[in-house]
């Protein structure tokens, strides 16, 4: 794995798990924030060939991580 995609891959877990956390504590500007940047890293990832999969409705994860 490329040191771009692993970079990749740890900030949009990192920024799912922010998402959460917003989510959970109804921070409905962090939840906003977080969206649009988990989007933008999907969006760079994909122009870039590392695909990553979609988060499921009941949390975040992405391939590689363990779960």
């Amino acid at each position: 794995m490329s040191s771009f995609e692993e970079s990749l891959r740890q900030r949009l877990a990192a920024t799912r798990r922010a998402l959460a956390a917003a989510q959970r504590d109804g921070d409905h500007f962090g939840v906003q924030t977080h969206a649009s940047e988990a989007e933008e890293l999907e969006r760079l990832g994909a122009a870039h060939g590392v695909v990553v999969r979609p988060e499921p409705a009941d949390g975040p994860v992405v391939e590689g991580e363990a779960g």
